[in-house]
């Protein structure tokens, strides 16, 4: 009977430093939440984009979407995703604990007018515009 109220009988400090422990760890879970982010990256005409760059904003993280056009990213819900594509405009859409982003980019005019193709002319290489 003894050894149950000694058991029972915890110091408060002790306590109090569990106590401390746990909320610390769940805290820290809790900062370092990671969630898998999905979807899909389509033409203004609804096609399947292939290829596009999804990257992390402020790292070097990325991936391209598949032949369907989408994507899986791990990203934590403070974060921002970057999506560029040759001949589209970029965007940047805000994670904001979604685990669905869907989207559509547009034609970029700019980049659609300018056309570089290289030509090699007695050994000498010349970008025709």
């Amino acid at each position: 009977m003894k050894f149950i109220s000694t058991v029972l009988c915890i110091p408060l400090k002790h306590f109090a430093s569990f106590h401390l422990v746990i909320l610390l760890t769940f805290t820290t879970a809790w900062a370092q939440e990671v969630n898998t982010v999905t979807g899909t990256v389509k033409d203004e005409n609804g096609n399947p984009l292939v290829g596009v760059s999804i990257t992390l904003k402020g790292t070097t993280t990325g991936t391209p979407t598949t032949a369907k056009g989408t994507f899986s990213i791990s990203a934590q819900p403070n974060q921002t995703l970057i999506f560029s594509y040759t001949g589209y405009e970029t965007q940047q859409i805000a994670v904001n604990r979604r685990n669905v982003i869907n989207l559509s980019l547009t034609p970029d005019a700019q980049s659609l007018n300018k056309v570089v193709v290289p030509i090699l002319y007695h050994g000498t290489l010349i970008n025709y515009l």
